[in-house]
């Protein structure tokens, strides 16, 4: 399958980080990929056209209240036409990979109810970037992580997200000043 985020409005810099996680998974059982905060769905867009074509049983399950961020520019929803309708914009977004991917549309903690202890193999936070929404996004999300397996966010650089990866995580690898990953023992 061909990628198409980039026809997805949005951001997204971490496409080494998601090909690396795709590239490490095991090929013999099924595992479970998870992004929190999706937006609009270019960087899960990304990922699940990588699982795909790998060939892998990776399913991906996109976090997404649809609420936006708190505490980020109002601008940027004031501005967005299709901010209202998010939700309905990420699933028709990510209609063509619907085959490996599950939308939870509830916020982050909440999603984290649902999954399993000890079932994924890789959990992107990329939610709430205050401290201490983070700092509770590593204390949910973490048991849900294998051994061996990855916690892994974005936006590395934000004082908020740095103080609470790191009050929390040992031996964090930087992903260029952008975004951090950490392998569970």
């Amino acid at each position: 399958m061909n990628h198409f985020y980039q026809n997805i409005p949005g951001w997204f810099g971490f496409q080494s980080l998601y090909e690396w996680a795709v590239k490490a998974a095991p090929l013999q059982w099924p595992t479970t990929f998870v992004e929190i905060g999706a937006w609009k769905g270019r960087s899960a867009a990304f990922m699940g056209v990588e699982i795909i074509n790998s060939g892998k049983p990776i399913s991906l399950i996109v976090v997404e209240h649809g609420l936006g961020e708190v505490g980020a520019p109002t601008d940027l929803y004031d501005k967005d036409p299709e901010f209202p309708q998010l939700l309905q914009v990420l699933h028709r977004n990510l209609e063509p990979i619907q085959s490996v991917t599950r939308i939870i549309s509830l916020h982050s903690l909440a999603a984290a109810q649902l999954v399993p202890d000890d079932s994924c193999q890789f959990v992107f936070i990329d939610g709430d970037h205050r401290y201490e929404a983070v700092q509770a996004d590593i204390e949910a999300w973490l048991p849900k992580v294998v051994s061996s397996g990855v916690l892994a966010g974005d936006d590395y650089w934000e004082k908020g997200v740095h103080r609470a990866v790191h009050e929390r995580l040992a031996k964090v690898h930087e992903g260029d000043g952008r975004w951090w990953s950490w392998q569970k023992p």
